[in-house]
């Protein structure tokens, strides 16, 4: 028996030899060190303006006057930059991994005849055609042939995938984009939530069902998801009425308007789930596509999520100016030009905690809102218990003050009435922050010796 196995694994042995040595094609003692074949083609990618790779499927793409990417065959289309881009820059600086055939007699067994890749070069008339076979049967390289050359060529495994690509990879799939900052306005309506709101100098504010300060990133994440839809699914070129019903997109799960006012256009997307897909139409456009349904978890936000959480929409870091009054105490403070905080009655103050208690500030979460306030004396108003003047002055050098108004205190909820006169509604939030109001301007003095006066105290 072991006689037996030993003669098997011989005989294994000796076809793996006859392989190496007779199919696998030969390299020259430099290319087994690494070097690679010569090159078919060394061109420069932005010189490319036109390719056709034919095949079972002839796929078109040429540059239009401003240099962008369009899909010509089997469709017109907008092409997707990106992919084309690397298309072109692979086949022109394509090099082949070795010569297969210096002189074949019959190119034809190398399968070299149904597909072919021609490049349009800018300032030539003639097209550089590459004819492409066989797959070689152990490494997966390509036999190609360049026309007016003699000689068969082994191309890289990768230029498989070009090769291998559909119209629909190499189109345009986020067709419904549009510029997300010249939106001023957006509503939404679907069958668990309707809400508008609007942008005001440079700020978003829910409208209904609530007027509300509106968490700006929720809503900008709303307009970019349709921005980025991207299609899955080309479902109509042309979409009639029959085939927005067919999509039920007659009557739509959500309908989102959009106002563009500085381009002069208003863009409605419909989009409905029906048969595990999502589909999307707009006004602005002849097509349905399928999309990621992951667009209906920012469409789903009810309007209380939508709400700034916060008492105002600002950074500490963009704090200029600060005055305090609680009680008999009453600090005014700001930043000279070296970024350190001084009272301005003289005096530097200490700085770490100046920056502290407006993180504290800028930090305050609404626990509950009161939409609809009474009287002023119902939550402490009429005398708040302190008011927070807040200089700041944002990147683009636009100067403005947030005022804050301490009310009431709930001892046992630990929550203070918040009162922001540019907004038409109260905010409880939590009261602790209060602690770090300096009781005197000592409280906030900076020492000599660079420490705090508490800590000099201790």
């Amino acid at each position: 028996m072991k006689f037996k196995s030993t003669l098997i694994l011989l005989g294994i042995a000796v076809v793996l030899l006859l392989v190496v040595l007779f199919l696998l094609p030969r390299k020259p003692a430099e290319e087994s060190a690494g070097a690679q074949g010569p090159w078919v083609t060394d061109l420069k990618a932005e010189d490319v303006e036109r390719i056709v790779i034919g095949g079972p499927e002839t796929i078109g793409l040429r540059k239009d006057e401003k240099g962008d990417w369009l899909l010509e065959t089997p469709l017109q289309a907008p092409a997707d930059e990106f992919e084309v881009n690397r298309l072109a820059e692979d086949l022109s600086r394509l090099r082949a991994e070795r010569v297969a055939d210096e002189a074949p007699s019959d190119p034809s067994a190398y399968g070299i005849a149904g597909r072919e890749v021609a490049l349009w070069i800018k300032g030539r008339k003639e097209p550089i055609r590459i004819r492409v076979g066989d797959e070689h049967p152990v490494d997966g390289t390509l036999y190609a042939r360049k026309d007016g050359e003699q000689r068969v060529l082994l191309l890289p495994a990768s230029v498989k995938v070009h090769l291998e690509k559909t119209p629909f990879d190499l189109r345009k799939k986020d067709i419904f984009g549009f510029d997300t900052s010249k939106v001023d306005r957006i509503s939404l309506r679907s069958r668990e939530n309707a809400w508008e709101a609007a942008r005001r100098d440079g700020e978003w504010f829910l409208e209904t069902p609530v007027k509300s300060l509106a968490d700006r990133y929720g809503l900008e994440s709303v307009i970019n998801s349709l921005s980025g839809l991207r299609a899955k699914e080309f479902v109509s070129e042309h979409k009639t009425d029959a085939d927005l019903r067919a999509c039920g997109l007659d009557e739509p799960d959500v309908e989102v308007g959009l106002s563009l006012p500085a381009e002069g256009r208003e863009i409605t997307f419909s989009l409905t789930r029906k048969d595990e897909k999502t589909f999307v139409a707009t006004s602005s456009s002849e097509k349905i596509v399928s999309a990621e349904s992951s667009v209906f978890t920012d469409l789903g936000r009810k309007p209380q999520e939508l709400r700034e959480k916060g008492v105002d929409v600002f950074n500490a870091w963009e704090v200029e100016r600060l005055r305090v009054k609680s009680g008999k105490t009453e600090l005014a403070l700001s930043k000279d030009e070296e970024g350190r905080w001084r009272f301005d009655s003289g005096g530097e103050a200490d700085g770490s905690k100046v920056e502290s208690f407006l993180r504290r500030v800028d930090g305050l979460q609404a626990a509950e809102f009161i939409d609809r306030p009474g009287l002023a004396a119902s939550y402490g108003l009429d005398n708040p218990r302190a008011e927070i003047v807040i200089g700041v002055k944002d990147f683009e050098g636009k100067a403005r003050e947030v005022i804050l108004l301490v009310g009431a205190v709930n001892e046992e909820k630990k929550q203070a009435v918040i009162k922001n006169p540019r907004l038409g509604y109260l905010l409880r939030v939590d009261s602790s922050f209060l602690d770090d109001i300096p009781a005197s301007a000592e409280d906030w003095e900076k020492a000599e010796n660079g420490g705090s006066a508490d800590e000099n105290e201790g």
